[in-house]
């Protein structure tokens, strides 16, 4: 009796078990999401699947996500009561089937070969734990620009997720800064790409463009960042003692007992002046208009409150305002030659 010889290509996608799992989380952006569920459906490299976490979503987000299952029989859909991007993130990828994570904003794009090139790449380097590689912006209808990022670490393999403990919920924000920071004190392995492998959406209400969304995003990057320094210096990170931004604001910007002052000085006074800088540069980004004295009345006080002496803080103040002033005119220069 003759043997038949299967080939992989001849294998329906559907009996196959998926290579890479598809993490997209959303929050009442149907109007948005449809081009994010384009995109990956174009991907040339087809072995996924998609696992679409609807975080309590309020508008047509379920019925837009219930019509594009009838035909794509690779999406599962999610649901659970408002909880955040960590929790949504963490649901999604508890959910998954693939060794391989692929994290997919709801207002983003991913390019046909994104999934192709990374699941290659890690592939062939079985070690690395994720990847690391370049973005680029774009505009509201999802064309891409020639402004580019670095640093975008949306694939990585399960076991990673697994091994730093999750998502915190603490973070509202920032929950990807706080995420990589213990992976790396868990010793990840990355990889770096050249090939720009992402494109974020900028368009007047993203998150990226909303002031107050980005000044309490940077509040919970300097969180991150604090509670970072701490475990190097051996000392409890203070979210898992507290759950409260507010007190733990108040520790890292009034320097109170529970922080030391020679590390305060040290180690968090030059996370709080980077955060303020890139608070003022994103707020003086849109406009090219230089920096006035209520962008810096916040680390004033700050420094008042901590006792710095007062040559010290005019030095620290006056290196803060030379840098936004530069990039003040930098970004005035840009628009310039952006409208000929």
């Amino acid at each position: 009796m003759a043997r038949t010889r299967l080939s992989l290509m001849t294998v329906p996608l559907m009996t196959m078990p998926p290579e890479i799992s598809v993490i997209l989380t959303t929050y009442n952006r149907a109007a948005l999401l449809r081009g994010a569920l384009q995109s990956i459906a174009q991907q040339t490299h087809q072995n996924w699947e998609l696992i679409v976490v609807d975080d309590g979503s309020t508008d047509d987000t379920l019925r837009l996500m219930q019509d594009w299952a009838k035909k794509e029989k690779r999406l599962r859909i999610v649901r659970q009561k408002n909880a955040g991007l960590a929790a949504a993130r963490n649901h999604g990828i508890a959910q998954a089937k693939a060794e391989l994570i692929a994290l997919q904003d709801d207002d983003d794009f991913s390019p046909p070969e994104r999934f192709a090139i990374c699941a290659q790449a890690m592939r062939a380097h079985p070690h690395w734990d994720g990847l690391v590689y370049d973005y680029l912006l774009c505009d509201a209808a999802g064309r891409p620009s020639q402004r580019r990022g670095r640093g975008d670490r949306r694939f990585f393999r399960r076991a990673l997720w697994q091994r730093v403990g999750g998502y915190r919920l603490f973070f509202r924000m920032a929950e990807d800064i706080d995420f990589w920071l213990r992976a790396e004190e868990a010793g990840a392995q990355m990889g770096t790409l050249s090939e720009p492998l992402y494109y974020v959406r900028h368009w007047e209400n993203s998150s990226s463009n909303n002031l107050s969304t980005v000044r309490r995003a940077r509040e919970y990057w300097l969180i991150a960042k604090v509670c970072a320094a701490l475990r190097r210096s051996g000392a409890p990170d203070p979210v898992a003692q507290s759950k409260d931004f507010h007190a733990m604001m108040d520790m890292i910007l009034r320097r109170n007992e529970k922080l030391d002052k020679g590390f305060w000085q040290k180690s968090v006074l030059p996370l709080i002046i980077k955060a303020t800088k890139r608070q003022i540069k994103n707020e003086i980004w849109g406009t090219a208009a230089p920096a006035s004295d209520i962008h810096f009345s916040g680390l004033r006080q700050c420094l008042q409150r901590a006792h710095i002496p007062v040559w010290k803080q005019a030095r620290i103040l006056a290196g803060v305002r030379l840098s936004c002033t530069l990039f003040a005119l930098r970004a005035r220069t840009n628009r310039k030659r952006a409208l000929g």
